[in-house]
């Protein structure tokens, strides 16, 4: 009698299916956003938050970005520009996350423009708990492990307390996120859609806090590492020959980075040509 050797289980490396991880990540989101409704304060809690409401404020009613409302406290939150008026010194990415808000509230009497702003930082905190879910289960854990660590990053990190102020931090934390799955994505799927949202998730960080300008090599290392390496098998993706004018950009701007870090100067050169050398051809 020939032995028959069992058949190896293949669910154990496949993704989740499409339709139970959207259901799992509305549900993560919902009980999230609901918990952090319940702990919105709907006030602001230092001068930093207002330095950014300041600005919400000018676009939403006059289409500026300035912080003339804050006038009276001097340059602690702002430097005065050529033309005299007074200017945020803070990332404009929380600031623009929080203008639909504002706008809305502008035009509706009965919303109150301050709380509605300060909702922001709870949608993306509850947004960035479902990325980090999903970059779980991409990388092959199970969905106890994904929901378990989404749930910790949630509740169980400063991510809750920040999700009741208007502080950078969430929107930062968000960019890299979506940096990082999309990444992780384009290792799978070898789409250059996938490169434009990691590139944005870049963005969208650098926006709220320039200080992340410190992930982009990293991150270039990493998208590096998945050129160099073959697809992952059952996946639909390119070709690899047609990433090769890429990750030589990719190592270009990375390798000519690294150097520069320590002059904020050259450092911002380097990512302007990183972008311009790596982005711009993929969106061609």
């Amino acid at each position: 009698m020939n032995a028959q050797c069992p058949m190896p289980n293949s669910q154990s490396t496949n993704l989740p299916t499409s339709q139970s991880t959207n259901s799992q990540s509305l549900a993560l989101f919902i009980f999230l956003l609901s918990l952090y409704l319940l702990t919105f304060s709907g006030r602001y809690h230092s001068s930093d938050e207002m330095s950014m409401l300041a600005v919400t404020d000018s676009l939403a009613r006059r289409g500026a970005w300035d912080i003339e409302l804050l006038r009276w406290m001097g340059e602690q939150q702002g430097s005065f520009g050529p033309d005299g008026h007074l200017y945020s010194r803070k990332g404009i990415g929380t600031t623009l996350a929080a203008l639909p808000f504002y706008w809305l509230a502008v035009q509706v009497e009965r919303i109150g423009n301050v709380q509605a702003a300060m909702l922001t930082n709870g949608l993306v905190t509850a947004l960035t708990a479902v990325l980090i879910l999903l970059f779980l289960q991409r990388l092959r854990y199970g969905p106890g492990v994904s929901l378990g660590a989404a749930l910790a990053y949630g509740l169980a990190t400063m991510a809750w307390p920040y999700a009741r102020y208007l502080f950078s931090e969430p929107l930062a934390g968000l960019g890299l996120m979506v940096s990082a799955y999309f990444l992780l994505r384009f290792r799978d799927r070898r789409d250059r859609l996938d490169l434009v949202w990691a590139g944005a998730g870049l963005g969208l960080a650098l926006l709220a806090r320039l200080n992340n300008l410190i992930v982009a090599p990293f991150l270039g290392l990493l998208l590096l590492h998945y050129l160099d390496r073959p697809p992952s098998p059952g996946t639909h993706h390119r070709p690899r020959q047609d990433f090769a004018p890429q990750r030589r950009r990719v190592r270009r701007g990375t390798m000519g980075f690294l150097p520069s870090l320590s002059a904020p100067s050259a450092s911002r050169r380097c990512v302007q040509n990183l972008f311009r050398d790596c982005l711009g051809p993929v969106l061609l």
